[in-house]
């Protein structure tokens, strides 16, 4: 590099006797081109180069910049729930299903609203579900029927989730009707010795579904 640089010096300064370098005019000349010089001849032999800035986290450290945040996407609207029956009344008490498991006695008759997830329904008609509470995947079920078999659930409602509303009933099965459910798919977790079963029903007049599979 430094023989191109003196190189470069004399052929632009030719040392002869029209115009020898005399004193301080040519130094000042000499000063002035060395370092053009210099520049042209490094930029020719280094190329350009692109330098990416970095944030410094600390000592020996430093962060590539972060890009540009993405704009927030829009959420895919929330699946609207089906309705079954009559409307849910928004005064009726809510009572967990958990407790009417636990207690059906005390509310035998009331009008009350509970929710769950569907466990079993009926393969033929819909005409019943089982019905448990959503964190209790093992939990205890109750039968569900609908008011007057004025409607009915669609088959594919096992996992689906439900708000419903209506009363509670206790009866006691005989082994001839346990017998009948059990062939259409409802289970029973206390079944009697003679083959009978005291039942927790509930008869809605008013469903609400979400999440259901289609």
């Amino acid at each position: 590099m430094k023989m191109e640089i003196k190189k470069a010096l004399r052929e632009a300064h030719p040392r002869c006797n029209a115009c020898a370098p005399q004193g301080r005019d040519y130094l000042s000349m000499r000063t002035l081109f060395a370092p053009l010089l210099v520049a042209l001849l490094s930029t020719q032999a280094f190329g350009c180069t692109t330098t990416t800035v970095a944030k410094n986290d600390g000592p020996g450290q430093t962060t590539p910049e972060e890009p540009a945040a993405a704009e927030d996407e829009e959420l895919p609207p929330a699946a609207e729930a089906e309705t079954f029956g009559d409307p849910l009344n928004p005064k009726t008490p809510v009572v967990a299903l958990s407790e009417i498991l636990a207690n059906p006695e005390s509310f035998k008759d009331k009008q009350i609203t509970t929710e769950g997830t569907v466990r079993q329904v009926c393969q033929k008609r819909g005409c019943w579900a089982e019905v448990r509470p959503e964190d209790a995947r093992d939990s205890e079920t109750m039968r569900v029927t609908f008011k007057g078999y004025a409607f009915f659930l669609p088959a594919d409602s096992r996992g689906a989730k439900v708000k419903i509303e209506g009363k509670v009933s206790v009866q006691l099965l005989t082994a001839e009707q346990v017998q009948h459910l059990e062939a259409e798919g409802a289970t029973f977790t206390n079944k009697k010795p003679d083959g009978s079963a005291l039942m927790t029903e509930f008869v809605a007049s008013a469903v609400e579904m979400t999440d259901r599979k289609k």
